[in-house]
């Protein structure tokens, strides 16, 4: 469990474990670089609002090494699609580590008539990612861990969220957002677990 000062307990464990990250949070001038351009090379909208989605399903194909559940892509289609209507959204940043998966929400989005931003050439997504590849080291970690970062900053800036809360990755846009801006413009939407405390 996280150890919390008690002055501080009134404002929840979420708000705690938010001001944490906030606080260890300072990415380094050339990681804010690399995440403006990547903004830029979406072409990020500053006046209209964004649904980010991750989708998090790489490691956890078949079953998953991590032994949990793993959401269908209908689901998160569902999701996008219904948020999409309800909130009168044309924008939709996807993320996420499999490129096939993330192929799929594009061609969803497009589908439906939304703008589904997302880079192909992302070190997370690109067709070549693999646990094998990481394992043989033919993965440029260092752009790896810069397309995660520029995943988690972008997640985290959306106004909507759908992804699971079972992803360390999912609830660390989400606490940033939280301690940045109080969360999300309306409740994130989670598909497998509530948010919480994994140290």
């Amino acid at each position: 469990m996280l150890w919390m000062p008690q002055e501080y307990r009134e404002h929840g464990l979420l708000w705690w474990r938010s001001q944490l990250l906030h606080a260890v949070w300072r990415p380094r001038r050339h990681v804010r670089e690399y995440v403006e351009g990547q903004k830029k090379k979406l072409s990020w909208p500053d006046e209209e609002s964004v649904c980010a989605i991750h989708v998090r399903r790489g490691d956890k194909g078949g079953g998953g090494r991590a032994g949990r559940l793993v959401v269908d892509m209908p689901v998160y289609i569902e999701e996008m699609t219904d948020m999409s209507t309800r909130f009168s959204i044309s924008n939709v940043y996807i993320a996420g580590d499999d490129a096939e998966t993330v192929a799929t929400m594009v061609a969803a989005a497009k589908d439906r008539g939304l703008r589904a931003m997302f880079d192909s050439d992302e070190a997370r997504t690109c067709t070549d990612n693999s646990a094998m590849m990481l394992l043989s080291h033919k993965v440029n970690i260092t752009r790896y861990a810069l397309d995660a970062i520029t995943n988690t900053e972008l997640l985290a800036s959306a106004d909507l969220f759908i992804g699971t809360f079972g992803s360390h990755l999912s609830r660390l846009a989400y606490e940033l957002a939280f301690a940045r801006r109080g969360g999300f413009a309306h409740p994130p939407v989670t598909l497998d677990v509530l948010w919480f405390v994994n140290p």
